[in-house]
C-alpha cells in the first residue's frame, strides 16, 4: 500500500468519509465513517503514570488504539421500484467490516517500511429491523501498528528520518437488506433487496504515541 502525503491541513483529521454508492444502481446506499484514536497510557521514564489521551478526530500516532465508527443510513430503493410506488417497510444491517493497512513483516519501531496489503476485521452492529432513517452505528477497534510517520526517529538501516505526517485510507464495507411493498391491481406485493456500500476515510498518522514511555 502506497501512503499519501497530505497537504498542510487547517484542522487535520477533522472530517469523516462519506459515500453515496450502493448496489443495484448508484446513490442507493449512504454512510459516513469517522475515526477516533487514543493513546495506550503507561509509565514514563520517571515512573509516573501517563493516562490515555484522546487524539483529534481523524488522527493517530503509532501504537494508538483507533476506533472506527460507521454510521449507516436507510438506503434508497432503485428507480424501478420507486416508479412502482414502492415503500420501505424496514431495513437491517447484515454485515460490516473495516479495512486498514497491514504492518510490513520487517517493520519495526526504528526501521520504517511501508505497509504491505491490508487487514479486514468485522465490526459490531445492531441486527434488529429498523423502520426509521437511522443511522445505525457499526464500530470496531484496531491498533495503528504500521507507521511512525512524523516521528523524529532515525532509521540506521536506511539512514533516513521517518517520513513526514502521512494519511492512510481506512475503508468500511457494509450490506443492508431492505424490505419493501407496493400495490398492483392484484393487491399488495412484498419484496426484499440487498444493497452493498463502502466508504473510505483518511487517517493522519503524525508521530508516535510511545516515545514518552
Amino acid at each position: 500500500m502506497k501512503p499519501v502525503l497530505p497537504p498542510p491541513p487547517v484542522n487535520p483529521g477533522d472530517q469523516g468519509g462519506t459515500t453515496t454508492g450502493g448496489g443495484g444502481g448508484s446513490g442507493l446506499g449512504r454512510a459516513e465513517l469517522f475515526l477516533y484514536a487514543r493513546s495506550r497510557g503507561g509509565y514514563n521514564t520517571e515512573g509516573k503514570y501517563v493516562p490515555p489521551v484522546d487524539r483529534p478526530p481523524g488522527t493517530a500516532k503509532y501504537a494508538d488504539i483507533v476506533k472506527a465508527v460507521l454510521k449507516i443510513y436507510r438506503p434508497e430503493l432503485p428507480k424501478s421500484l420507486r416508479k412502482l410506488g414502492a415503500t420501505i417497510d424496514w431495513w437491517r444491517v447484515d454485515s460490516a467490516t473495516v479495512t486498514y493497512p497491514q504492518k510490513a513483516p520487517d517493520f519495526s519501531f526504528s526501521h520504517f517500511v511501508d505497509p504491505v496489503g491490508t487487514v479486514t476485521i468485522d465490526m459490531d452492529y445492531p441486527t434488529e429491523q429498523i423502520s426509521g432513517s437511522g443511522p445505525v452505528e457499526a464500530t470496531a477497534e484496531f491498533e495503528e501498528d504500521w507507521s511512525v510517520a512524523g516521528a523524529p526517529i532515525w532509521d540506521m538501516l536506511t539512514e533516513r528520518m521517518a517520513p513526514p505526517p502521512t494519511e492512510y485510507p481506512i475503508t468500511a464495507t457494509y450490506k443492508v437488506t431492505v424490505h419493501y411493498h407496493y400495490y398492483t391491481e392484484d393487491g399488495r406485493e412484498d419484496g426484499e433487496i440487498t444493497i452493498p456500500g463502502s466508504v473510505t476515510a483518511k487517517l493522519l498518522v503524525d508521530s508516535t504515541g510511545i516515545n514518552i514511555l
